[in-house]
């Protein structure tokens, strides 16, 4: 199956850009609304493609979802074998599964993977949600459903064949180096899309598994940003604790009280120690290796700890002025630039990973 979501960007899209038979970019048409304003939310369709079959019944496993989705299935399925639930119970769920959830699951995968892989702010419109709006030809405000029409509807179920150039392939780090907008910018992919979908698709499926969580995380981290810098943080920062620990074995636990086993203790107190600060850091400079980006790579798991442990909150987020007296005290990066951090680590794992199949 091909289907075709609306999704907003920031930037407008001139062309089009397809990545094999798998996932598409499509602009709006010229019959398609637009924003009136130099900068706004345009309409872009974004098709993907997949198989409609839920596990067990689909043969092949391509998407993140498809992993995840039949590892629960084989889990329900020994539960039932044991005796726990039935069969009708069972096959209800496959069903539901597939009718009410495969669909928005891999379209939502597909746009993560937008949000890390390029420096766009792709976005899905809001379906449900009512506000309050001003009416323009009134000028009385209105309470109206947010949302945003879909976009070519031509040609439902296949890939977009209308002929236009090619949305704009930039140099990657002139790309992600883009800052500021002009009212002529337009969005661009980076050289190296295609390569990073190619080796995400081929990866091993806990590792494509663990990828797409730390892409969720990622794009949780830009979304809730306008509203909480230090949830945002939390979010980066949970997005490279998941590529951290992606290979590690089950950690292990004390049979009594499940907390965490060390071999390691503290000298002084006798408690045990996890290095789990001094792991973060060595993995992020793995990837982030510029001296600016190794400063903030140090504070980042103590500053989210802060927060997650503690309910700490940057500055930021209790109307401070922002004033500093720099070092440890001043939180600019903290509050605006570790998503930029976050994200050449993502991308720096990625590049790295062995692969275990060919492409799509």
């Amino acid at each position: 199956m091909i289907s075709r979501t609306p999704l907003l960007t920031y930037l407008p899209v001139t062309g089009q850009y397809r990545y094999r038979d798998v996932l598409q970019i499509i602009p709006p048409q010229p019959g398609d609304p637009r924003p009136e304003t130099p900068h706004g939310w345009h309409g872009v369709t974004l098709a993907v493609a997949f198989e409609e079959s839920a596990a067990p019944l689909r043969t092949r496993d391509h998407w993140a979802h498809d992993h995840r989705e039949r590892a629960r299935v084989e889990f329900l399925t020994s539960q039932v074998e044991s005796g726990i639930g039935s069969h009708d119970w069972l096959d209800t769920a496959m069903v539901i599964q597939g009718t009410f959830f495969r669909r928005r699951a891999i379209e939502h995968e597909a746009l993560r993977l937008l949000q890390v892989l390029t420096n766009n702010s792709f976005r899905q419109p809001t379906q449900t949600e009512h506000n309050w709006y001003l009416d323009k030809d009134s000028g009385k405000p209105v309470y109206a459903p947010s949302t945003y029409p879909s976009f070519v509807t031509d040609q439902w179920g296949e890939f977009w064949t209308g002929q236009i150039d090619s949305i704009p392939i930039v140099d990657t780090a002139k790309h992600f180096g883009r800052s500021g907008l002009g009212p002529s910018d337009i969005a661009t992919l980076p050289s190296r899309l295609e390569a990073w979908l190619d080796i995400y698709f081929a990866l091993p499926a806990h590792r494509k598994i663990t990828f797409a969580r730390a892409c969720e995380l990622f794009g949780n981290g830009q979304e809730v940003w306008p509203v909480s810098k230090s949830l945002s943080l939390v979010s980066y920062v949970f997005a490279i604790d998941a590529l951290c620990h992606a290979d590690d074995p089950e950690p292990a636990r004390c049979p009594t009280c499940r907390n965490l086993r060390s071999d390691q203790r503290c000298s002084t107190c006798g408690g045990p120690r996890f290095g789990l600060t001094r792991r973060f850091k060595e993995f992020v400079r793995q990837y982030a290796d510029d001296p600016q980006e190794s400063r903030l790579a140090s504070q980042l798991f103590q500053v989210r700890s802060g927060i997650a442990h503690r309910g700490e909150l940057l500055r930021a987020d209790e109307f401070d002025a922002g004033f500093n007296v720099g070092g440890a005290d001043d939180q600019s990066d903290l509050e605006r630039g570790v998503g930029r951090v976050v994200r050449k680590v993502l991308l720096g794992w990625l590049e790295t990973r062995p692969t275990t199949s060919q492409p799509p």
